[in-house]
């Protein structure tokens, strides 16, 4: 995946969790939802503008990076299938954005080796403790509005950390 790839999904997920958590909390209004679109685009057209700094990738890798983002997107999506239903079977619906911070977490340490982008091992970690601390969360209402939006924002960071960090030149030594 790319620059502007990565910041495109990470963006829109970021926005896609401000804007679940403003809406199913009862506190949504256009400009709470039109912030996470403008930050996300802002975001995009700052990956769209660095896309041409980098070295392009040797034959096969954009396959290999492919096939490894596949799997653990899928692995990904069926453990919050899972979560979801057995949250809802046992009666405990409302820790699902905790549970889905959490194994959002989970998925970003294989990306981060596999795809040489250390800043995911602090998203990951950053994305667990989201998901943690929202399970200490008495009111459900808070709880889900405090996950969403701090998911939200790791994700952003993240975003600004692959902008930042992504085709810099390291100096010869």
């Amino acid at each position: 995946m790319n620059l502007t790839g990565a910041v495109l999904i990470m963006g829109a997920f970021a926005a896609l969790w401000w804007i679940v958590g403003v809406t199913a909390s009862g506190h949504a209004s256009v400009a709470l939802c039109g912030v996470p679109v403008l930050i996300t685009a802002l975001l995009i057209v700052a990956a769209l503008r660095r896309r041409a700094v980098g070295q392009p990738l040797p034959p096969g890798e954009g396959g290999r990076r492919g096939r490894l983002i596949g799997i653990t997107s899928a692995a990904e999506g069926l453990l919050i299938l899972v979560a979801v239903n057995v949250l809802a079977n046992i009666g405990k619906r409302d820790f699902t954005a905790p549970a889905v911070a959490i194994i959002v977490g989970l998925h970003f340490p294989p990306l981060a080796r596999g795809l040489r982008a250390r800043v995911y091992y602090a998203t990951s970690a950053l994305l667990i403790g989201v998901g943690t601390a929202g399970c200490f969360v008495e009111d459900a209402n808070r709880r889900l509005l405090a996950v969403c939006l701090s998911a939200a924002c790791v994700l952003w960071l993240t975003c600004g950390g692959v902008l930042l960090w992504t085709g810099v030149e390291r100096q010869p030594r």
